[in-house]
């Protein structure tokens, strides 16, 4: 565990405290779970956030009956027996994680009509014509950008070194021939800040939302986000004809498609990430008549 995931559990903790009471260890009770859950969703928090915190106060209680002994009785005894919170479901609490939504094609347009400086058209070029996750595509470096021996244009993300968002991310991603790239350079495509877990999404998503949010259609159109331009090539890909096969589809995007696929299942179905060539030749079929990024 981080140093930073450490003073996150901690700040969870405090958070509990406050709700539940500052209460001996050993009177924490299976309802007091229930009562977080219960106080959370009241509240209008996501499941996700319901399961973090139940699961922070798990953890401490599995930390003290494993490795706190009650020193002040003799001969000392743990603190508890056994973890009241084992195997207590908080799954009917909370709203359900929303899914965001693909922008339509006047809402591309107008996306990409829009003044803005080349390095952020040039992320959200990146994003709308290969399908890669925005924390892949802000963290890119130029080392990356490679040339296979029939001349296509690809991103290496097949070591999974820059990004482990989850065990399908590490592939080659196809650059189609409308992306157009700036001059090779050195170091990083982009500028935005990486924060202490190796991550730029966040500082990404939040500079580029000027934009995703002057297209959307009114206050209730609040599913559109910069991640929902990878959404938009998953369906530019199923509305092509021949649709590709879902196991390359899976592969340019980097998750599956069609629910959760085992990386074993995934490779006894391909059997390895596609070639570059075989990628390339599905995204370069699909026509992007936004205002792309021009170099």
């Amino acid at each position: 565990m981080t140093s930073k995931e450490k003073d996150a559990q901690l700040r969870r903790l405090e958070n509990v405290i406050d709700l539940i009471g500052d209460i001996p260890v050993d009177q924490v009770q299976r309802h007091h779970g229930i009562e977080i859950a219960e106080t959370l969703e009241e509240k209008g928090k996501a499941n996700a956030t319901i399961k973090t915190w139940v699961g922070s106060l798990r953890m401490y209680l599995t930390w003290v009956q494993d490795r706190q002994l009650n020193t002040f009785v003799s001969p000392p005894k743990p603190w508890i027996s056994s973890n009241p919170l084992y195997g207590l479901s908080v799954a009917k609490y909370g709203k359900e994680k929303r899914s965001w939504k693909a922008f339509t094609p006047d809402q591309l347009h107008h996306l990409f009509s829009l003044e803005m400086p080349k390095e952020d058209r040039l992320l959200l070029s990146i994003l709308v014509t290969t399908g890669m996750r925005l924390d892949e595509a802000a963290l890119l470096e130029w080392d990356q950008y490679k040339v296979d021996r029939n001349g296509l244009r690809y991103f290496d993300l097949s070591a999974g070194a820059k990004v482990k968002t989850d065990k399908f991310s590490a592939r080659t991603v196809a650059i189609p021939d409308c992306l157009q790239l700036p001059p090779r350079a050195e170091g990083r495509l982009f500028s935005f800040r990486v924060n202490n877990d190796g991550k730029s999404s966040s500082h990404a998503s939040k500079h580029l939302r000027q934009y995703t949010h002057a297209v959307r259609f009114d206050e209730t159109d609040d599913r559109k986000v910069v991640q929902s331009l990878s959404h938009n090539l998953a369906g530019f890909m199923l509305n092509l004809t021949p649709t590709p096969s879902t196991e390359v589809m899976d592969w340019i995007t980097g998750h599956g498609m069609d629910g959760a696929k085992t990386q074993s299942e995934r490779i006894n179905t391909y059997g390895q990430d596609p070639d570059v060539a075989t990628k390339y030749a599905i995204v370069n079929r699909i026509e992007h008549p936004w205002n792309l990024v021009k170099y």
